[in-house]
């Protein structure tokens, strides 16, 4: 809402007061009122985006022996296309992003959030060798802040909730396995899922970040 745009609140009314006004609208029969609107397609990989901080703010995991442990933050970020409305400022949402280093690659994904941003950003920064969990959820903060640019690249994601268990989480990977619009543009965001019947809804799930020119 602008600023100078005065927040009105609701009325209660009775719907059968003859001196009301009411606006006439279009509305498709055909379309389904429940479905959600699909996310942004795989095939504009890599999407700009903004970054903002998420709702759940930072959190602290225990860690081995007694010594502090990793923190972990939620992102949302916006993508930055000036040029094409229909999904300009649209928001992505990154649900967990942690200092944990993994021993497979010696880093963490907020340390990979980091160099995409400084990358994109072209001023020389690097990641400190050297660093704390502490360190770098406080260089992430500043990005927040500044709401940095960086590069994402997304995929359709979808889990069937009744199949779905503790121990086993049943997924739907990748837009094209989502049905095609009636027009041949695009795809769905919903599908049944044959084994029990429900529905499916897509999601984009942000696999990794990478810096832009």
């Amino acid at each position: 809402m602008p600023p100078d745009e005065e927040k009105v609140a609701p009325t209660s009314i009775d719907i059968f007061d003859q001196s009301l006004a009411s606006e006439d609208v279009e509305i498709d029969p055909a379309a389904n009122a429940f479905q959600y609107p699909p996310p942004p397609s795989e095939s504009g990989n890599p999407y700009r985006v903004k970054l903002v901080r998420g709702q759940k703010g930072w959190m602290q995991y225990p860690g081995k022996n007694g010594k502090p442990g990793y923190l972990a933050t939620d992102i949302e970020c916006r993508i930055v296309a000036p040029d094409n409305e229909a999904i300009d400022g649209k928001p992505l949402f990154e649900n967990f992003a942690s200092t944990m280093v993994m021993q497979s690659t010696r880093t963490s994904r907020i340390a990979g959030i980091l160099k995409a941003i400084y990358e994109t950003r072209g001023q020389g920064e690097t990641i400190p060798a050297h660093t704390s969990h502490l360190e770098l959820s406080r260089k992430l903060q500043e990005e927040f802040d500044r709401e940095a640019e960086v590069g994402v690249w997304i995929q359709w994601t979808g889990f069937c909730d009744v199949c779905s268990s503790p121990e086993k989480r049943v997924e739907v990977r990748g837009e094209k396995r989502f049905p095609p619009n009636a027009d041949g543009t695009g795809h769905l965001s919903e599908m049944e899922h044959k084994p029990c019947g429900s529905i499916i809804t897509a999601q984009a799930r942000i696999t990794r970040y990478i810096g832009l020119k």
